[in-house]
Order: structure tokens, then sequence, then C-alpha cells
């Protein structure tokens, strides 16, 4: 069976279409719905917009906190973002996905969903997860490259 070139890459791009919409949709269930994280909606607008407050409080009062609440709440919203930085530049050409282009879409989904979490109080509006939540956009993207890289030097394209 010959497949050819152009349904090959229609395959392709499905596949990513797939993954893309699994990943947000994951995305979403933690984000709004995972009652094991607290999203149950009995929260009352609960927010900070005062960057690196909550960051230094985690850091701060790891002992009282506990490690487990630690690393969710900053590692988790680090790797929450990691795929959608690996995953957004696979829709575009290379001279397409500039890093300073995925860092912002990074930065403005995380905007959205903090805001819907303030609106619909399934969880909380926090400026510090739009920063870890970029920094994990910054290191998928950087996995990216990584990858294409060695793509690259593996099939010498």
């Amino acid at each position: 069976m010959h497949i050819t070139k152009s349904t090959e890459h229609r395959n392709k791009f499905i596949l990513k279409i797939v993954v893309f919409a699994v990943y947000l949709g994951i995305l979403a269930y933690g984000l709004f719905f995972a009652e094991a994280l607290g999203r149950d909606g009995s929260h009352s607008m609960e927010y900070n917009l005062i960057p690196f407050h909550e960051i230094r409080r985690y850091i701060l009062y790891a002992d009282q906190l506990g490690m487990p609440a630690v690393l969710l709440n900053l590692l988790g919203n680090v790797l929450l973002f990691v795929p959608f930085g690996f995953l957004v530049p696979l829709f575009w050409r290379k001279e397409e996905h500039h890093p300073a282009i995925i860092l912002l879409m990074g930065c403005l989904f995380s905007a959205v969903v903090e805001v819907i979490q303030l609106q619909t109080g399934l969880g909380s509006c926090d400026v510090d997860d739009v920063i870890l939540n970029t920094l994990g956009t910054v290191l998928g993207y950087g996995l990216f490259r990584l990858g294409n890289l060695i793509y690259r030097s593996v099939t010498h394209e």
C-alpha cells in the first residue's frame, strides 16, 4: 500500500490535533474540575496580584505547608504547561515559531485560565501561577528545540 505525501501530512496533522486536544482536556480537568485539587467551586473569589508573593510564601513556609503542597503548587504549575510549549510549535513551520511568540501565547493562555478560575470559583486567580505556567511553556519550547535538533541530526535534514 502506497501512502502519498499529502495523506501522510494530513495524518500527522490529525495526530497533532488529537494529542493537543487530549492535553487540553487533561489540563482543563486538572485546572477546573479535579476535586482532589480543591476544584469544587466552594472558593470565594480568591486572588493574588502581587508577583512572587505565593512563590515566596511556599518557599519560606515549606515546612509548615508540607513538601507535597509545595511541589504540587510550584513544580505542578511549571509541569502543567511544558506540553503547551512543546506542542504549540508543532503546528507551524520553523520560521513561524519564534520563542517570543510561544512565550506570549503561554502567558496569555495561562492568564485566561486564571481569570476563568477567578470568575467561576474553580481555583484561585494567582499571578504567580501565570509566572510558573509561562516558565513551563519556556521549558517545553526548549525541549521542542532540543528534540528538533536531535531529530535533524539523526535524519540529516
